[in-house]
């Protein structure tokens, strides 16, 4: 079970007009300029299989706002996420209750010639009503047909446990990994981490990018600070100032005239 393609409307800066994105079935690299929507396509699936409920909640922020777009037009919003999920095991005889569960089962489309999958669409609507944070609603569905405009009886809600069959795990990019980790403790990305065996030459190459100062040339080998060199060094400044406190103070009472009772 994969995700075949992932089709946007609305969605941040995703137009009106349906945007297709197909999914590998190995490795897919998102490759764009800034603003292209690389990031909104990785948020669009953390609104139907995120983690949590602020991940999966669409916000007015959410919905397209384009360069000629008024901020204070108070006119409704609709956004959709659609998303086709193939079913490769059921063609080739695989399947199994821990491969596929059995509500996938009972949504598969048949495709002539293409193994079957199923549809999962979110659509959102903005609207004013006159709140300080308006009314955006929100529906997850499973559609029984391909065809785009799906008639109201093809549609049916999506349970919780279903939604929670699939789940994403988005780590987002930063260039300070140390506090990215330290911020997500416990999370999957960061238990992975912790977990890996690194070799001894990244260790040594760590330690040598730690140690040059941050160059012009911006963020890379000149400007790399690994976490288990840099919190050391944070930690000895402290005991030297600590200590130096500790000796001022010592020298003050030392010096000051003495008191008899």
């Amino acid at each position: 079970m994969r995700i075949d393609s992932v089709t946007l409307s609305g969605f941040r800066c995703f137009g009106p007009d349906p945007i297709t994105v197909p999914i590998s079935p190995e490795i897919t690299a998102v490759v764009g300029p800034n603003a292209a929507g690389k990031t909104a396509l990785l948020h669009a699936l953390s609104k139907l299989f995120g983690v949590s409920r602020t991940q999966r909640t669409v916000q007015r922020s959410d919905f397209l706002l384009g360069a000629g777009d008024d901020p204070d037009d108070r006119e409704p919003k609709d956004l959709f996420i659609d998303v086709l999920i193939g079913l490769p095991e059921l063609a080739d005889g695989t399947a199994t209750p821990e491969t596929i569960a059995p509500s996938f089962r009972h949504m598969q489309i048949e495709r002539e010639g293409k193994s079957p999958v199923c549809r999962l669409r979110l659509e959102a609507r903005w609207e004013d009503d006159r709140t300080v944070d308006d009314e955006v609603s929100q529906e997850l569905f499973w559609v029984d047909t391909l065809d785009d405009d799906a008639a109201e009886d093809k549609c049916h809600p999506v349970s919780a446990a279903d939604r929670g069959l699939i789940q994403l795990y988005y780590t987002p990019a930063s260039r300070d990994a140390a506090a990215q980790i330290k911020a997500t403790t416990g999370a999957l990305a960061a238990r992975l981490l912790r977990a890996i065996e690194w070799a001894g030459r990244i260790m040594r190459s760590s330690l040598i990018f730690s140690s040059r100062p941050l160059g012009r040339e911006g963020f890379g080998a000149r400007g790399c600070d690994c976490a288990a060199t840099r919190l050391p060094r944070m930690q000895a400044a402290r005991a030297r100032r600590g200590s130096a406190e500790i000796s001022r103070r010592v020298s003050a009472s030392a010096m000051s005239p003495r008191r008899r009772w």
